[in-house]
């Protein structure tokens, strides 16, 4: 698919108040596409884009929607240095406008850019902090280096001697949950119907191996009995 008609679909499936005014849905399309640097990118298909631009285009269907939260797992895995560096500055910039972004990941180089960590090691919790309060307690310049630091010691031993932090937001009062009435998929059924169809029509060689299955069965049906003679059509027949 086009970024564009990924979009869309998007907006028509989780957010369909949003996709039923079209001034609307293209105004917040523009918006968060123009915030992603992804705008000279909307007629392109997703596939043929770069890994980088293929990240922000996960972020730009899950942003449409404009959520409270977002949790990643590993957004950068695979993406060179620049490309992460990239990824990672847009996020920050999402949470500084108030976008709460919990994010899992092994690169640590781009760790400075986050409010707090929690490092796990063996299965433990071995540190909670700032990015500066991280450095200051395994004694580091960069917190890139904290692997080899990690590494000196029992992940058991570095958690014995982690300080808890107090919990926050304690008396915060859970937002209500919504409850979607289940007639609701109905009205999704024609979006994912036509964005099947359209995945199926630009796969190229699976669309014609899909549409080639048929006369190819009969074929092989034809070559392996003779179905000419009453017997052959019984014969047929029957094992069919």
């Amino acid at each position: 698919l086009t970024l564009r008609e990924a979009l869309l679909a998007t907006a028509r499936l989780r957010a369909p108040a949003l996709a039923a005014s079209a001034t609307l849905l293209e105004s917040r399309l523009a918006q968060v596409v123009t915030r992603l640097g992804l705008a000279h990118r909307l007629e392109t298909r997703i596939g043929r884009m770069s890994g980088g631009e293929r990240r922000r285009v996960a972020l730009a269907l899950e942003l449409l929607t404009e959520p409270d939260l977002l949790i990643l797992d590993e957004v950068t895995s695979g993406l060179d240095a620049a490309a992460e560096r990239q990824v990672m500055a847009t996020l920050r910039s999402l949470a500084d406008e108030g976008l709460t972004i919990v994010c899992t990941t092994h690169t640590l180089e781009t760790a400075e850019l986050f409010d707090r960590a929690l490092v796990l090691a063996g299965g433990h919790l071995v540190a909670d902090g700032s990015p500066r309060e991280l450095r200051e307690r395994f004694a580091l310049e960069r917190l890139a280096d904290l692997y080899g630091r990690l590494a000196e010691r029992e992940p058991r031993a570095w958690a014995a001697e982690r300080r808890p932090r107090p919990a926050a937001g304690a008396d915060a009062q859970p937002r209500p949950r919504v409850e979607l009435p289940g007639w609701r998929g109905l009205y999704q059924l024609p979006t994912l119907i036509l964005r099947q169809l359209r995945l199926t029509a630009r796969e190229g060689l699976g669309l014609v191996v899909l549409l080639a299955q048929a006369p190819v069965i009969a074929a092989l049906i034809a070559l392996a009995y003779d179905v000419s003679s009453p017997l052959g059509r019984a014969e047929v027949g029957f094992k069919l």
